[in-house]
C-alpha cells in the first residue's frame, strides 16, 4: 500500500465515508488521497478519477466562479457556482487536519462540498419577497401602520405621513401618538376595546388631527399582531383620506334635503324620460304618488291643450341647448284637471357630454 494509501485510511474508513450526504475529499499536499462518492456526483466525476487528482484544478475546470485557493492559510470557506446553464451553488469548507504520515511539512487537508442550490434559491426568493413588500409599503397609496397598543408608532409608510401632514415618516415616528391622533379622544378608547375584544376593526371612520391643526376624515382597517404566547405584540393597519367622500356625502344630503322641503315640484328623469324620483311638492300640485310616477314615462301638459309631441320636442331642445323654460297647462287628477304652470328643464351630462338625465322644476301659478 502507498504511503498515500495508508494516510487515507489511518484517517477515513471508505464505509463511513461514502455514508456522508455532503462531498468529501482528503487532500495531501493538494492531491486527493481519498474521496467519497458524494463528491464525484458534485462534480460529475467518476470517484475512481478523483483519487490523485489536483482538486484545485478540476473545481477551477468544473466550476463558473472559479475555485478557492486552497493553499492558502485554513480554513477556508467559498461558495462555487457552475455553469449559468445549470443552476447550482455549492459551499465549500477547507481545513487542516493533523498528518499521522511522519513527514515534516506535509499539509493534509479535509475538503467538504455541499449542494445548498436550494437554500440559495430560498434567500433569493426571500429577497425577492422582501423588495416586493418593500416596494408595495413604500410606494402604496394607503396608509400603512405598526403601533404599539398604547399607541406609539412602531413603522409608518411616506403615505401616512403625508396624511397626516408630515414630511417623512421620520418626523412622524416619535412626534405622533395614536392617542393624541382623534378629534373626539373617546374614539380611541373605543378603537382600541374593539381590538382587545376582536382582533381587528373594520372599515373605522373617524375624524383626526393633522399636523398643521387641521381636520381630516380617515377610514382605518387594523388587526392584532400576537406573539406565541397569544398577548399582542403590536397593531397594524391601514388608513384612507376619505374627506372627500365625506364632503360629497354632505352634500348630497343637504341636496337631498332641499330636494325634499321645495316649494317647486322637482322631477327627476333618466334619459328616455322616464321618471326616477319626483319630491313631495310635485306629488301635491299634480294629485299623483310617486310610486305612480317612477319608471314611467312623464305626462305633464294636460290632454288637449298641448300637442302630443309637446313635451318630446322640449326634451329634444334641451339635449341641444342645455335647456327649456316656458308655461304650460299642467296635468292634474280631481275636479280641475289642469292648471297653469312655469316649466323648467336642465339636462345632467356626464364628462363625456352625454346625457344622463333632465331635472324638471314645476311650479303652480
Amino acid at each position: 500500500m502507498t504511503a498515500h494509501g495508508h494516510l487515507a485510511e489511518r484517517l477515513f474508513s471508505d464505509l463511513f465515508l461514502n455514508a456522508i450526504s455532503d462531498g468529501v475529499a482528503v487532500l495531501r499536499d493538494g492531491l486527493v488521497v481519498q474521496a467519497n462518492a458524494a463528491l464525484g456526483e458534485l462534480l460529475q466525476v467518476p470517484t475512481e478519477r478523483l483519487v490523485g487528482a489536483d482538486l484545485l484544478a478540476m473545481l477551477t475546470a468544473c466550476h463558473h466562479s472559479g475555485a478557492p485557493d486552497l493553499n492558502a492559510p485554513m480554513p477556508v470557506r467559498a461558495l462555487l457556482t457552475v455553469d449559468p446553464q445549470v443552476p447550482k451553488t455549492l459551499s465549500l469548507n477547507a481545513r487542516f487536519v493533523r498528518s499521522t504520515s511522519g513527514v515534516e511539512g506535509e499539509r493534509v487537508a479535509l475538503v467538504t462540498l455541499r449542494d445548498i442550490s436550494h437554500v440559495a434559491d430560498m434567500e433569493r426568493r426571500l429577497r425577492e419577497s422582501e423588495d416586493q413588500y418593500r416596494s408595495i409599503f413604500e410606494n402604496a397609496q394607503e396608509g400603512i401602520y405598526q403601533t404599539t397598543p398604547e399607541g406609539r408608532y412602531i413603522r409608518v409608510n411616506p403615505a401616512l405621513a403625508r396624511i397626516y401632514g408630515f414630511a417623512t415618516p421620520e418626523d412622524l415616528i416619535g412626534t405622533l401618538s395614536a392617542t393624541r391622533l382623534y378629534v373626539d379622544p373617546a374614539q380611541r378608547d373605543d378603537f382600541k376595546s374593539l381590538m382587545d375584544t376582536h382582533g381587528a376593526v373594520r372599515d373605522w371612520e373617524a375624524q383626526i388631527w393633522r399636523r398643521d391643526g387641521s381636520t381630516i376624515w380617515i377610514t382605518e382597517n387594523a388587526r392584532c399582531v400576537r406573539g406565541p404566547d397569544g398577548a399582542i405584540r403590536y397593531y397594524e393597519g391601514t388608513v384612507e383620506d376619505v374627506t372627500d367622500r365625506k364632503r360629497a356625502e354632505e352634500e348630497i344630503r343637504l341636496l337631498a334635503k332641499v330636494f325634499e322641503s321645495s316649494a317647486e315640484g322637482i322631477v327627476l328623469l333618466d334619459d328616455q324620460g322616464r321618471v326616477r324620483a319626483a319630491n313631495p311638492q310635485f306629488c301635491a300640485i299634480t294629485g299623483t304618488a310617486e310610486a305612480e310616477l317612477r319608471d314611467e314615462p312623464l305626462i305633464l301638459t294636460a290632454d288637449g291643450l298641448h300637442e302630443s309631441n309637446f313635451f318630446a320636442r322640449a326634451l329634444a331642445e334641451v339635449r341641444d341647448k342645455g335647456k327649456w323654460e316656458g308655461e304650460i297647462f299642467a296635468r292634474r287628477r280631481g275636479a280641475e284637471p289642469s292648471f297653469p304652470a312655469e316649466v323648467s328643464i336642465a339636462a345632467v351630462r356626464d364628462p363625456e357630454g352625454a346625457v344622463t338625465h333632465y331635472v324638471v322644476n314645476v311650479a303652480d301659478i
